[in-house]
């Protein structure tokens, strides 16, 4: 029983985790056109990084049939929280 639980809660997490995406995305997105996909991750990291708790992040963007000979181009990056002395 504990272990369809776990698998409950983490099918619920990713159902989460992709409608903040798409939010995120979106509030990003909606009056701002990206040239580069690497700096719609860096403004997607500084949205991220505001929330304390979050520590590292793997971050992967796609842009489908931009290209003719392409199914998609693509990055991943990964960070994690700068820890500035106080």
């Amino acid at each position: 029983m504990r272990r369809y639980l776990i698998i409950f809660l983490a099918i619920l997490f990713s159902i989460a985790l992709f409608f903040l995406t798409n939010y995120i995305l979106k509030k990003l997105t909606k009056n701002k056109h990206y040239n580069f996909l690497e700096t719609l991750a860096e403004d997607v990291f500084d949205v991220l990084f505001k929330d304390k708790r979050i520590g590292k992040i793997m971050l992967q963007i796609e842009k489908l049939e931009i290209l003719k000979d392409c199914t998609s181009v693509g990055i991943q990056i990964t960070k994690k929280r700068s820890h500035d002395k106080l």
